[in-house]
């Protein structure tokens, strides 16, 4: 795969910092942008990797609580910040590429109203409690 692709996700808590090939999410603008809601008790952040030579990502869900880990894919840290209800970004990643299985090119945070553009597709339920829907780009 390229690095053209993202190659794994990670939360971050408060003002931790995350190893490379990880870097902290933000949008076109440079505004970094708070996974948790306003009555999480830490703030919560998105780090993408797009690291050459790895497997892309190639499916993103949204996980509440205690739901089970989807076979074949890797479970983020709770990006609730500390909130009563937890939430978590599951991925599968896939080496080839297919008609199924399309690298995610990008992924945005939109706030609630704003439109995502062509070639976005939404996730099956919103990811933030703070009105953030997270948004793929496939290839």
């Amino acid at each position: 795969m390229s690095a053209d692709y993202v190659t794994s996700l990670e939360i971050s808590l408060g003002t931790a910092l995350l190893q490379r090939p990880l870097e902290r999410y933000t949008t076109k603008a440079g505004k970094q942008v708070c996974l948790s809601g306003p009555s999480a008790g830490t703030q919560s952040y998105l780090w993408v990797a797009r690291a050459p030579d790895a497997a892309a990502v190639t499916d993103i869900k949204v996980l509440y609580d205690d739901e089970a880990v989807p076979e074949g894919y890797k479970r983020t840290r709770d990006a609730s910040g500390g909130a009563a209800a937890k939430v978590y970004l599951a991925y599968r990643c896939s080496a080839s590429v297919t008609d199924t299985d399309k690298p995610i090119a990008n992924i945005a945070l939109l706030a609630d109203g704003e439109a995502p553009g062509e070639s976005i597709l939404p996730p099956p339920r919103i990811a933030c409690a703070c009105g953030e829907v997270v948004w793929m780009r496939l290839a």
